[in-house]
């Protein structure tokens, strides 16, 4: 929550910072962020939060609109099965070697919807709704487990590569910094369709959908 009220705080003070910003409409761009990246409901139960870093390019449909293609990539080193233990004759079982990685890149189309009437252009920030759809790859790997009938042995490593249909959605507020180019402040939710195994031994259920909310800045430059 504190996270949360500090991306709404920046927001806010974004609608009414910043110079005078030019008409985008016609002008092509590009940008970059990096963003917090916050595991929500079951996917918490297998990872905590990470960083996720991108880049876009950025079209100005018109005063108001702003087509953007997006790549990004996030990695989990740990996951929390790395912690867990299971029960074998009264006694918790760890695993010394347990490891759990999750790499994500994914490729969105995005459009930003300006909320002001004026659209991006003129004076002061300008707040936004965005949403998008595209897919993300991701690969999961998780080794080290001990076996529960004989945990003097470990279970053999998984490592998948899997893709899944993903929508997002948010707002946030583009902050000029000259005619061409600003600040860009967002907070958005990611729905995406991909699945992570269950080990119910150890506590953990099947993550799907995977729900992830990133919370960023970046800039944005047009030619």
């Amino acid at each position: 929550m504190r996270r949360m009220s500090m991306v709404l705080l920046f927001l806010a003070l974004g609608v009414s910072a910043g110079p005078a910003f030019g008409d985008l409409a016609g002008m092509w761009g590009f940008g970059a962020f990096g963003d917090l990246l916050v595991p929500a409901l079951g996917f918490r139960k297998s990872y905590t939060d990470t960083y996720k870093i991108g880049a876009s390019v950025n079209y100005g449909l018109s005063p108001r609109k702003i087509a953007e293609v997006e790549y990004h990539y996030s990695k989990w080193s740990k996951g929390e099965i790395e912690k867990k233990t299971f029960e074998r004759a009264g006694q918790q079982v760890s695993s010394p070697n347990a490891r759990a990685t999750l790499r994500i890149q994914g490729l969105l189309a995005n459009f930003l919807i300006g909320l002001k009437r004026e659209g991006f252009g003129g004076k002061g920030g300008k707040p936004y709704a965005m949403f998008g759809a595209g897919f993300y790859e991701y690969v999961p790997y998780v080794g080290g487990l001990r076996f529960p009938q004989n945990p003097a042995i470990e279970l053999a490593p998984t490592r998948e590569k899997k893709r899944a249909l993903a929508v997002v959605g948010g707002v946030g507020a583009l902050i000029g910094l000259g005619p061409k180019a600003g600040l860009d402040l967002r907070a958005r939710y990611n729905f995406v369709l991909g699945e992570l195994r269950p080990y119910y031994l150890w506590g953990i259920d099947k993550a799907y959908p995977f729900h992830l909310i990133d919370l960023g800045a970046g800039f944005k430059f047009f030619l």
